[in-house]
């Protein structure tokens, strides 16, 4: 049979217990604003049993671990869109500089040139015998081909 002192030490365990769990909660509630930061808990569980002839006794209750609170599915998707961010940002870089390289978008630029080219052989298809038509469709090709080198 438990004494008055085995019981007010059982008593004692689940104060620390309870104590080491407020600090678990304060540490939470100080990082509530800190970006990253994810909740913990405290996971108790008891201690071993005393077994006598007269029974068996609980011994108090203790911190067993400290763990952070995740949502997988959260956690899955924060990292498959931080990967597509990262993708999209790799991609508008290498656009970015095609776009420098080949003077796009601007007056003189590849989309520019290729109008004019089109635009030149669609009058020579409503004008097939006029020089100047013709002219103009060699000197688009020209800088086309200026263009495309």
């Amino acid at each position: 049979m438990p004494s008055i002192g085995s019981i007010l030490s059982i008593a004692g365990t689940g104060l620390r217990a309870q104590q080491q769990a407020m600090n678990v909660t304060a540490h939470n509630i100080a990082n509530a604003t800190t970006e990253g930061y994810s909740r913990q808990r405290a996971v108790m569980g008891g201690n071993p049993a005393l077994r006598t002839q007269e029974g068996v006794f609980g011994t108090g209750v203790r911190v067993l671990d400290v763990q952070q609170v995740r949502d997988r599915f959260l956690d899955a998707t924060y990292h498959r869109e931080i990967a597509s961010a990262s993708e999209n940002d790799t991609r508008s870089d290498m656009l970015q500089r095609i776009e420098t390289m080949l003077g796009e978008p601007s007056e003189n630029g590849l989309a520019a040139t290729l109008d004019a080219f089109f635009s030149a052989w669609s009058d020579l298809a409503t004008n097939p015998t006029g020089n100047t038509v013709r002219s103009v469709v060699r000197q688009s090709a020209r800088q086309l081909t200026d263009k495309l080198h």
